[in-house]
């Protein structure tokens, strides 16, 4: 589809005035220019922004709106994993021509990006606050947290907790997949009846650290394993060489299995493993 007819459907949709269909032009104008060298978005969606991204992600902007209103003091709301700006900084940019005033947090671990989304931020003069930083060590709480295309259901609520309040808003755009999702933590939190086991993996900590603080609550035994494990072999004095270690987690990892041991939760770590001096 042909970006004028994207524009006139993205305008018709959401009743965009004639300078913010400016902005947004000046917005998708930078993410096709920075595109190649920083890989902001899907190469399959570069030619269809305007659809994809820009009105996919300001459709929230109702729901935003719907909170404020009955809000008592300026709402407060966070975009976790910003990634290009989505959902977060077109929902702002959407909210602003409406005269609507918000504070905006755009949360994002990878530089580049955040780089990205300051040069965005101070072309199109947006008073939006942008914070290079893993979600986990974020102390703050919101009203609204958005986060769109970060992790499946699972992790991601845990990841979105030590952000929340009582009364905070989750509004988490999902793909095809999402009743899947949604069916997959059902299961996972109605079938947790003990004696059970829980097994997780990967590379690392960090993404993983309140998924894990939750699974200590439900489970009887956890089995760690991946490059996750060495970071908590490391925490209990094991040598493991120049093995994938996460050594600002280290303490966290001793805390974990503190937590895990007073809820009669037992962690099962790797007892040997394969050794190389390379990876070839």
């Amino acid at each position: 589809m042909e970006i004028s007819a994207q524009i006139k459907i993205f305008q018709k949709l959401h009743n965009v005035p004639r300078e913010t269909i400016d902005q947004f032009t000046e917005y998708h104008n930078l993410l096709i220019k920075h595109q190649e060298k920083t890989n902001l978005i899907g190469s399959g969606t570069t030619s269809t922004i305007w659809i994809r991204h820009f009105s996919d992600s300001v459709k929230l902007t109702d729901r935003i709106i719907s909170y404020k209103n009955n809000a008592n003091s300026i709402v407060r709301v966070c975009d976790v994993g910003s990634g290009a700006g989505f959902p977060g900084l077109a929902c702002f940019l959407m909210l602003s021509s409406q005269k609507h005033q918000i504070k905006m947090t755009l949360i994002e671990s990878n530089r580049k990006k955040c780089e990205f989304l300051t040069l965005v931020k101070d072309k199109l003069m947006l008073p939006v606050s942008i914070i290079n930083e893993r979600v986990e060590r974020i102390k703050k709480k919101y009203d609204i947290l958005l986060s769109r295309a970060v992790a499946p259901l699972h992790i991601l609520l845990g990841l979105l907790a030590p952000l929340s309040k009582k009364d905070t808003i989750l509004l988490l755009p999902k793909g095809k997949s999402y009743s899947k999702e949604i069916e997959n933590l059902d299961k996972f939190l109605e079938n947790a009846t003990k004696p059970n086991l829980a097994i997780i993996g990967g590379s690392k900590v960090s993404t993983k650290i309140n998924v894990l603080e939750n699974l200590v609550e439900i489970f009887n035994s956890i089995v760690i394993g991946g490059a996750m494990a060495n970071t908590f072999l490391l925490s209990n004095g094991f040598n493991i060489g120049t093995s994938l270690v996460e050594n600002d987690f280290i303490n966290l990892s001793k805390e974990i299995q503190k937590k895990a041991k007073s809820k009669k939760c037992k962690i099962i770590l790797p007892i040997d493993a394969v050794c190389s001096k390379n990876l070839e």
